[in-house]
């Protein structure tokens, strides 16, 4: 995903549509694939459904909020429409948080739960 953003820096440039098209669509097949990933690790490191993913939706809101906010002053004084510093903005971000995952790690209770009883589950069946 990070190295689409930073394709995107250098893909928005003057007649230069297709490969616009092509990383835009990347980052969007991307991100509707790591959704599901993402809500899921929320649910499995919180152990509630509910709670992880109403937290994460307002948190992508309010990131949201902020790159729209940060985006306005990043704007091109010479091109009025010049959008290239917020692109920068958003793919450093990405590209930082992309290397933060390796550091995350979450316990999967559910898992483990759903194992010890499984077991149990056969120990009563063996008996």
């Amino acid at each position: 995903m990070a190295a689409c953003w930073v394709g995107l820096i250098f893909a928005v440039r003057p007649n230069n549509i297709i490969p616009i098209y092509v990383v835009s669509a990347l980052i969007g097949v991307m991100g509707f694939l790591l959704l599901p990933v993402g809500l899921e690790l929320g649910c499995e490191v919180l152990r509630n459904a509910e709670v992880s993913s109403a937290a994460l939706w307002m948190a992508g809101n309010l990131w949201t909020l902020v790159f729209v906010l940060a985006s306005d002053p990043l704007r091109g004084k010479e091109e009025p429409h010049s959008m290239r510093n917020t692109i920068i903005l958003i793919a450093c971000f990405v590209a930082a948080s992309s290397l933060l995952v390796f550091k995350l790690t979450g316990r999967q209770a559910r898992r483990e739960l759903d194992v010890e009883k499984s077991r149990e589950a056969n120990n009563i069946i063996a008996l």
